[in-house]
């Protein structure tokens, strides 16, 4: 890698990057001021205002490994976490009717014959089609082991859907 007078490694990339992005934000009457990676560095230790920006970024459990599942729908209410979570979730009986129309929760599952109605088990045996099961979109109630995103695990917390 080649080195810069300054003594901070930079990669071809950096050194022949075009110089529209900065004058795109100049243009925007942006003021622009470009230094080395090393540069930042150093203020990262010794500038007071750079560091209280930088900590505003964190999420304030970023760096905790283990959270108990109540502590995980907290910080998921209260915008503490974000990102994508792995969990299985349902519908309450209380809540079905209300989800009656719609179900809330969209997975892909392999669908067979003996998956769906009679009507539609009758129109799939009159043309021949759905002999093996096939993968397929569908709504449902629950959800095991599906990946969701934060925002969206938060709407389903806030509907009343449970998590686990």
């Amino acid at each position: 890698m080649p080195k810069m007078g300054n003594h901070c490694p930079s990669s071809k990339k950096l050194l022949t990057r075009p110089d529209s992005i900065r004058d795109y934000n100049k243009s925007l009457g942006y003021n622009y001021e470009e230094i080395r990676q090393c540069e930042f560095y150093r203020q990262q230790k010794t500038c007071q205002e750079l560091q209280q920006f930088l900590q505003s970024l964190h999420l304030p459990l970023e760096k905790v490994r283990k959270l108990s599942l109540q502590r995980i729908v907290q910080a998921i209410r209260d915008d503490q976490i974000f990102g994508a979570i792995e969990c299985d979730i349902h519908v309450p009986d209380e809540l079905k009717p209300t989800f009656a129309e719609m179900c809330p929760i969209f997975k892909n599952t392999n669908i067979s014959i003996d998956d769906i109605g009679e009507h539609m088990k009758n129109f799939a045996l009159e043309r021949k089609i759905m002999t093996k099961p096939r993968k397929s979109l569908i709504g449902s109630m629950f959800g095991e082991k599906i990946l969701l995103a934060t925002p969206l695990v938060k709407w389903y917390l806030d509907k009343g859907l449970q998590i686990t």
